[in-house]
């Protein structure tokens, strides 16, 4: 897994890059995140932008648990093109991690 964030200035010049964190993310963000968003086949753009500025506090709580030293108002400075496939792709990760777990058959 390797998805990063970048911080801008108001001069669109990057201040800070911060890496999810390298090892597995526990399952209470990732469900957060789930939860918050609510990603399905049939979510449109604009339909997750809107879940992100309904949710933006919480949402951002959750995130720096996995973005470990993005302070609270570094996310103002974040680019939503950067933010939203980041998000996406670390569901999609968990999913797909989830999906390795062999499942008990009887």
């Amino acid at each position: 897994m390797d998805f990063s964030i970048n911080v801008y200035d108001k001069n669109g010049n990057i201040t800070k890059s911060v890496k999810a964190r390298d090892y597995e993310i526990d399952l209470g963000p990732i469900i957060a995140l789930m939860d918050i968003i609510d990603i399905t086949d049939e979510s449109s753009t604009v339909g997750v932008l809107r879940a992100v500025k309904t949710a933006w506090d919480e949402l951002t709580g959750v995130l720096s648990n996995i973005f470990p030293g993005l302070e609270k108002e570094d996310w103002k400075y974040v680019k939503l093109k950067e933010l939203i496939p980041a998000v996406a792709g670390i569901i999609k990760f968990a999913v797909n991690d989830a999906m390795r777990i062999p499942s008990e058959k009887n």
